[in-house]
């Protein structure tokens, strides 16, 4: 028995043995390695250090979590991470096996790297890309620690390595190259060019890899065959606009289609219906897309292209609306479906029911499809008092898509923007001695004549602890009296200021510090009492939010109430952690909500139109998401080439804003919003029990995992036919108990 024992142990040794052999790789193999640039500057709090560029080759292996660790690397929405090596003292050529120590922990939101590329300089400096691979993070366990590597063939120094992130967070606890043997199974050296030509190169390989995995399942092409047998085009009604538009639907999904598509709304409403179109043929084929009906009523009918678009995940979605090419023609290619976007703007239809019809025509001019599309115009004007306030944090310097900023401005007017942000960058901030740039003071004025007169302007300071001047802590207890004064002497200034733009204090408000929580809500009590006691009609913002660390409760708000005049929390805190103080609060209030990223995937039925029904449910009198128009400075119109992914709803074009199918669910929620306001608020006595009902019925619909569009367009459509049939034009002004 004993020697039994003693024989498995020394098999799981050499078992052990094997496994850290595979994984790691032994000192003798090892050659030093140095970090001649890193970028961007690791800038993850809880492991950054000056120590950094050393711990990533120091020979030290953290344990799991990494990222908990100093001796790890660690980065949040930076983008790609570049590292210049150098091998050994640089003269030698090596081959072997580069290895990077990672970490994958879901529930933190840290992911394996997505890709990595290697690039060797080799004749005249020129770069050459000698490896590379898209990481599949299924293949690696969670809340674990792991090594990847790569096999490099002859690399020279410097060496340049591009690592992608996967999600907002990218650890690196250690780099490591051994030597090895040639393989000549490893990538071919092919020259790319200098180090920014590398960074665009590995951004165009990891595009190619994301597209490569989009293929027709063969399920679906043996179901598309089975259904529609000889038929080579196929046009059906998309039951839910803003649902998931699949590149290759079910032919199920299509046989069960309705048969024409109904539209109905108030005189103020813009409706959005979707026709899908498959291919089914072998090659691309184009349709002519031509309306039938009165003219009058064709006139407020819009037809758009829903185009496809990569996002960061590696999802080809259908998100921006594109005008028709040259003709009025949709182009769908072989063996995939396209999307076709139609508005009906009843703002200028007569009210009752309407018939128009859709005509799809192939090449040779013959009639595919012809869709009817029932308008029914109900002759109601929704009140202004119930109308939300609404917000996305569109900041003047987001560019491309700013760079027409009057025709940004008409976009976010035009989709119900009543509330307006100013970023911290056009903001004159107070110095110790009073002083600020004139440059910036033009920087707000040109914001202000901008936004003036079009709803509230908040000024976002961005301050908080650990941000904003370095001379301003009302937590600090130091030198109080000279910062109070200080903060005293500027809003005296900004204030004249903005008065001299003729903007009074009812007009703005400040916002000084972003998403409060922890310490920032007894940082931002004590600003407020110093803005109250300088100016009491000043008014003061506060987004306060919630995490799994920082948990913020109703007591922690109740001291702030006295001083803020509009409130807007994150969802999960007005409706779980704080719900007691938001039940209670006297003053209306709004929540918001971020989109998960990479947004362009986001469902625009569940996380941007759903989201009024959620802010009226839960009380709120206001919506607000993250962002209209963020982009990290990049395009829109590609999702890999930022520090993150993009935010934006919109697509920069040099005519404008071009919309998305997100934009249009938004829009379309505050209308919906508006009506349900409008209908609670009324006092019909043939309506009251009804009414009554009508949280109940929308808890309901909103509790359940899918939230069928049906339903919702039911519960809709009822609520229009009630106030047509009150004729009621005008409601109180405060929600019946």
């Amino acid at each position: 028995m004993f020697l039994r024992k003693t024989i498995r142990i020394f098999e799981l040794l050499a078992l052990l043995l094997i496994f850290l052999n595979a994984c790691y790789n032994t000192n003798a193999d090892l050659i030093p390695v140095k970090v001649l640039s890193l970028t961007p500057e690791p800038n993850y709090p809880l492991c950054t250090d000056p120590l950094d560029t050393q711990q990533l080759t120091d020979g030290k292996i953290e344990s799991n979590p990494i990222w908990t660790r100093k001796g790890c690397v660690g980065w949040t929405e930076s983008g790609p991470v570049k590292l210049l090596l150098q091998a050994g003292n640089g003269e030698k050529t090596i081959s072997g096996k580069l290895s990077l120590h990672t970490a994958r922990g879901i529930q933190a939101g840290v992911h394996m790297p997505s890709r990595i590329d290697i690039y060797s300089q080799e004749k005249k400096g020129e770069f050459y890309h000698v490896g590379g691979f898209t990481i599949q993070e299924e293949d690696y366990a969670d809340r674990k620690d792991h090594w990847i590597s790569l096999e490099v063939n002859e690399i020279h120094s410097p060496f340049f390595v591009v690592i992608r992130p996967s999600g907002s967070y990218l650890f690196i606890d250690e780099i490591q190259l051994a030597t090895g043997q040639n393989n000549p199974n490893t990538a071919a050296h092919v020259p790319v060019g200098d180090l920014k030509a590398c960074e665009k190169d590995s951004r165009e390989r990891y595009r190619e890899s994301l597209i490569a995995k989009i293929v027709l399942p063969k399920e679906i092409s043996e179901e598309w065959t089975k259904v529609f047998g000889a038929e080579k085009e196929v046009v059906w009604v998309v039951e839910n606009p803003y649902g998931h538009l699949p590149l290759y639907p079910k032919a199920e999904t299509i046989k069960q289609s309705a048969q024409e598509m109904y539209l109905q709304g108030t005189r103020k409403d813009r409706e959005n219906g979707c026709l899908g179109m498959l291919n089914l043929g072998q090659a691309r084929k184009s349709f002519e897309i031509s309306l039938e009906g009165n003219s009058r009523i064709l006139a407020g009918i819009s037809l758009r292209k829903v185009a496809k678009i990569l996002a960061a995940d590696g999802s080809q979605v259908f998100d921006p609306l594109l005008p028709l090419e040259e003709g009025h023609r949709l182009s769908v290619p072989a063996k995939e479906a396209a999307y076709l976007w139609i508005q009906a703007d009843l703002r200028n239809m007569s009210p009752g029911k309407h018939k128009l019809y859709i005509i799809f025509r192939d090449e040779m001019h013959n009639i595919v499809r012809s869709i009817p599309v029932t308008l029914q115009v109900s002759d109601i004007m929704l009140p202004e008092n119930c109308r939300p306030m609404a917000i996305n944090w569109a900041y003047t310097n987001d560019l491309p898509i700013w760079e027409n900023s009057q025709k940004a401005l008409a976009d976010l007017l035009d989709h119900g923007i009543n509330m307006f942000v100013i970023h911290p960058s056009r903001i004159p901030m107070p110095t110790m001695n009073g002083d600020w740039q004139t440059q910036d003071s033009e920087k707000l004025a040109s914001d202000v004549s901008l936004y003036q007169g079009k709803g509230l302007i908040l000024l976002f300071l961005n301050w908080g602890p650990g941000k904003g001047p370095s001379w301003l802590n009302p937590l600090s207890q130091q030198d109080i009296s000279t910062q109070k004064a200080t903060l005293q002497t500027w809003l005296k200034k900004l204030s004249f200021l903005l008065k001299s733009f003729g903007l009074w204090e009812q007009q703005w408000a400040l916002y000084p510090v972003d998403e409060p929580h922890g310490e920032g809500l007894p940082y931002l009590l004590e600003l407020a009492k110093w803005v109250k006691e300088t100016n009491p009609n000043i008014q003061l913002y506060a987004n306060p939010i919630t995490t799994h660390t920082h948990i913020t409760r109703s007591y922690d708000l109740v001291k702030l109430a006295s001083y803020i005049d509009f409130w807007q929390p994150a969802l999960d805190c007005a409706t779980g952690s704080a719900v007691r103080f938001f039940k209670v609060l006297p003053r209306p209030w709004l929540i918001y909500a971020g989109a998960p990223s990479p947004a362009k995937a986001a469902s625009p039925w569940n996380d941007y139109r759903l989201l009024s029904w959620r802010a009226w449910l839960a009380g709120a009198k206001g919506i607000g998401f993250w962002s209209y128009s963020d982009t990290s400075g990049t395009t829109a119109w590609d999702d890999l080439d930022g520090r993150r992914p993009d935010f934006a709803v919109v697509y920069e074009d040099k005519n404008g804003p071009i919309s998305s199918r997100r934009w249009e669910a938004f829009r379309k929620g505050l209308e919906d919003f508006q009506l349900l306001e409008t209908a609670y608020r009324l006092d019909l006595p043939f309506a009251k029990k009804s009414m009554d009902n009508l949280k109940l019925k929308v808890k309901y619909l909103l509790n359940r995992p899918a939230i069928p569009f049906n339903d919702i367009e039911s519960m809709r459509q009822d609520l229009i036919e009630l106030l047509d049939f009150s004729g009621v034009k005008q409601v109180p002004g405060k929600k019946k108990n």
